[in-house]
């Protein structure tokens, strides 16, 4: 069984190319998109077999923008689409490391050109690390070969609170 990471992002590849209209205004406007995504990714999940899913699930630390259980694990997902990594992902991530299950962080960085060094733009960023090579991929539609995304899906372990006070003062080892 392929981890729940690499299944969201494939249900996400498949979501995006299944809307071309909806991918190409997002790649035009640069408008975020997460609250549509949130929805299409929940009937996604259905269609894939997970129980017990709630969009906007109220846990211990507010809402998760989803969670779902799937093979006997809970997972929390939060949602973020944006054209930089910044504070509204690092607030997720801390947000995730106190839920109850297996947090998921999934970003959407857009829009890129195939030029762009967007492995550069998510290693650098101040909030939280990245592992690139194995939580993200570039998504290029069919019909805008020049324009895409970086889909990543990042797993979140959840921490005791002293630790995230810890992380939160400045330590990068998300």
């Amino acid at each position: 069984m392929e981890p729940m990471e690499e299944q969201i992002q494939a249900w996400i590849r498949d979501i995006l190319c299944k809307h071309p209209a909806v991918t190409d205004f997002v790649l035009e406007q640069s408008c975020k998109f997460e609250g549509w995504l949130k929805f299409e990714l929940a009937a996604a999940a259905r269609a894939h077999g997970v129980t017990d899913l709630t969009v906007e699930a109220a846990c211990n630390a507010g809402k998760a923008d989803m969670s779902f259980n799937y093979a006997g694990i809970t997972y929390y997902i939060e949602i973020n689409t944006s054209h930089r990594i910044g504070p509204a992902m690092e607030a997720d991530v801390q947000k995730l490391h106190v839920y109850p299950g297996q947090g998921i962080l999934v970003f959407i960085l857009f829009p890129i050109h195939k030029a762009d060094n967007w492995q550069q733009r998510i290693g650098d960023n101040a909030y939280f690390t990245v592992d690139w090579r194995q939580y993200c991929s570039q998504f290029f539609p069919d019909h805008s070969p020049d324009r895409g995304m970086v889909i990543g899906c990042l797993p979140v372990q959840v921490r005791e609170p002293q630790a995230i006070t810890r992380h939160a003062a400045g330590s990068r080892d998300g």
